[in-house]
């Protein structure tokens, strides 16, 4: 998913009042770490609470770039 697709649909959504909370899964979401970065950046813009991010901490394979991140 694109963050523009991200923002229409938080947007339809929020403007309908369906919208409290995003869950984050689907693959790994920390692969794409810069777009996952900005995904919620834009949920905070628009107040949108993340409820929880389902991952493997693959990218979690070092202490320092545990610490990087």
């Amino acid at each position: 998913m694109t963050l523009e697709m991200a923002e229409k649909i938080f947007t339809a959504l929020n403007r309908e009042k369906y919208l409290e909370s995003i869950h984050i899964a689907g693959g790994e979401p920390t692969m794409k770490w810069p777009l996952l970065l900005d995904f919620i950046r834009l949920a905070r813009k628009m107040n949108i609470r993340i409820e929880y991010m389902e991952t493997n901490a693959s990218w979690c394979n070092t202490r320092d770039t545990t610490k990087r991140k």
